[in-house]
């Protein structure tokens, strides 16, 4: 593993981990987290042939799960009810391609973005698209 991609493992599950306090408990706290995907965005999450979670999320999260010492039970969730699930707690967790609004950010705490994309656009003969507005009524 790249050294960046092993600093950012350990940041993520220290953040993870430091983020899972509360109050202090006479109860056993659980070693294995409820971590909610939709697993509809290859090649981040998806279902293999096999009907397994597989994606670049999912190995990030379990690596993190593996640098803490935890256990991971993943739940497939539709992509709009990931926060609701975060905030009635029936999820510790989620890991899915999802952008950072400040909507979105009102509700729950979100990791450093760890990928950043973009949007191109291919044209049939190679043409550069210099505006937008050149593309109005193209297919």
């Amino acid at each position: 593993m790249k050294q960046w991609l092993k600093w950012m493992v350990l940041c993520i599950a220290v953040l993870a981990v430091a983020g899972c306090g509360g109050t202090k408990s006479d109860a056993p706290q659980s070693t294995t987290w409820k971590v909610g995907t939709n697993a509809t965005f290859v090649p981040f999450e998806y279902t293999d042939e096999s009907h397994q979670l597989n994606g670049f999320d999912i190995e990030l999260f379990n690596e993190i799960a593996k640098k803490a010492g935890m256990k991971v039970e993943y739940k497939n969730v539709s992509f709009d009810g990931l926060i609701p699930a975060l905030g009635t707690k029936q999820i510790d967790a989620a890991i899915s391609g999802m952008t950072i609004t400040k909507a979105r950010a009102e509700k729950v705490d979100f990791s450093f973005p760890y990928y950043q994309s973009g949007l191109g656009v291919l044209t049939k003969d190679g043409t550069a698209v210099e505006d937008l507005s050149k593309l109005s009524g193209k297919k």
